[in-house]
């Protein structure tokens, strides 16, 4: 059974919010008639958004994860300076792909992207308080006084900000450059580097190895993509049932 509302999420047209608002304006029709909130869809229903035409069908979640290599920008948008991570997909019939949070150009590694609107929005939702890991290399010298600082937390122009976590995992009493693995609850832009500016730390290497439950597999080469299975799809979803 799937209701209107969630169809339109899941197809990443709307989200359900912006689903309720454009039924109650009477912009959503199944088969040419005004679509109810909460109304089942049927496979084979007809569905039209603002004159868009979608025909239901009973399609599969699909989950992506994919190792973005350094250089690539996630948007849609094209750019002449830098190659976009969706050439990198297959080309999808129905929907469009959604990448769950992002990375930035100079940022690599885990990041997921699905077919699942209802799914990309619960999990990127601030509730979620999901965990990602990074590993990260930062330039200039640290000691136990400047992590707890970083996990205490400090102050940047958008409001305090943590590490829920954090830890050196290479110590080295020459060179400039050090291994941390932190781990942060939440997406705000460019989180993890303006912490480590705060405290005078420079970062010139970012990998984020975990997700969620998710791991960065280790034969997942930058710029490859990994499909999840059936029952790790279904047991994303129960836990980020609502």
């Amino acid at each position: 059974m799937l209701r209107i509302q969630k169809f339109l999420a899941n197809q990443g047209i709307l989200s359900r919010r912006e689903a309720d608002a454009a039924i109650r304006d009477k912009r959503v029709k199944i088969n040419d008639e005004l679509a109810a909130l909460g109304q089942v869809l049927e496979p084979g229903d007809v569905v039209s958004v603002d004159g868009r035409v979608i025909v239901h069908k009973l399609i599969k979640s699909q989950v992506f994860l994919y190792n973005k290599p350094l250089g690539k920008i996630c948007s849609l948008n094209p750019d002449k300076n830098y190659r976009s991570i969706w050439e990198d997909f297959p080309v999808i019939n129905s929907g469009k792909w959604i990448s769950i949070g992002r990375l930035d150009v100079n940022s690599s590694g885990l990041l997921l992207v699905t077919s699942d609107g209802d799914l990309a929005n619960k999990m990127m939702h601030p509730s979620s308080n999901l965990e990602r890991v990074y590993r990260v290399r930062a330039m200039g010298r640290c000691d136990k006084e400047i992590i707890d600082k970083m996990i205490k937390g400090v102050m940047l122009d958008d409001g305090k900000a943590n590490f829920k976590k954090a830890k050196l995992i290479n110590i080295k009493k020459e060179g400039l450059n050090q291994w941390y693995e932190v781990t942060v609850t939440s997406g705000r832009y460019r989180m993890v580097r303006r912490i480590f500016e705060a405290v005078g730390l420079q970062v010139n290497r970012l990998i984020r190895v975990r997700f969620g439950p998710l791991i960065l597999p280790k034969e997942l080469k930058p710029g490859k993509v990994m499909m999840l299975d059936e029952i790790d799809i279904n047991i994303l979803k129960q836990k980020f049932r609502q």
